[in-house]
């Protein structure tokens, strides 16, 4: 059912309980090579609606260029869009939570990358991994994290300012192989408050100085640029 469908428009849908049925009719293998514009606007939550097997994935949606969330906000699983090679624009805000690789590998085949307006200040493990999402934003202002997951922005060769100062926790292998990032201002700098600096968090990117405000550790190859 639904093989060549590749605009949905369910934008007064909301997807209860009793919809379990209507929903894996349009989102199954059929639709994950075909669906490109997809109106979901009135739901706010894409996983404990159904529970934990239930949730609604569009991991390696290939075709999928332009989703419409909830303009207050819809709560994502991990692996959400992940492999979402085409993606170019994300309407709405993200409430990613604890979704890793919520973005992974998403936006890779596309020149229009998208603006992820998320909530929050935690950034997942591996949540923009091997991606090239640039623009991290919440409440229009670009995203001043709290805590960042393990390889949150690993091998992310789009990432180049983000200001980690508000930052307690940055996992191991964070912004490893982030190519283009340089922390903050014209010369790039990162200041940490972190009192671990992990494994290969800032390994292979452009950062030329680093501010340890609170660091007791520094494990290896964690600065190397």
């Amino acid at each position: 059912i639904f093989t060549k469908l590749d605009t949905l428009d369910l934008g007064s849908y909301t997807f209860t309980i009793d919809a379990q049925d209507v929903a894996t009719q349009f989102f199954n293998e059929n639709t994950k090579g075909t669906l490109q514009y997809l109106d979901i606007h009135s739901v706010t939550s894409l996983s404990p609606v159904f529970g934990f097997e239930r949730n609604i994935l569009f991991t390696n949606y290939e075709a999928l260029k332009e989703i419409k969330l909830n303009s207050e906000g819809t709560t994502i699983s991990a692996n959400e869009f992940k492999g979402c090679v085409a993606l170019e624009k994300v309407e709405g805000v993200v409430k990613m939570g604890t979704a890793a690789s919520a973005f992974e590998g998403a936006s890779t085949a596309v020149k229009a990358q998208p603006t992820i307006n998320m909530a929050g200040s935690v950034i997942p493990a591996k949540a923009f991994k091997d991606t090239k999402i640039k623009d991290i934003k919440v409440d229009g202002k670009v995203v001043l994290p709290t805590a960042i997951g393990a390889s949150a922005f690993e091998g992310n060769t789009a990432i180049a300012e983000l200001d980690l100062k508000s930052a307690t926790t940055i996992g191991a292998n964070a912004f490893n192989g982030a190519t283009a990032f340089k922390g903050i201002g014209k010369n790039g700098v990162v200041t940490l408050n972190v009192a671990t600096v992990e494994e290969n968090s800032f390994n292979g990117t452009a950062v030329q100085r680093f501010q340890l405000k609170a660091a007791t550790t520094v494990k290896a190859n964690s600065l190397n640029s």
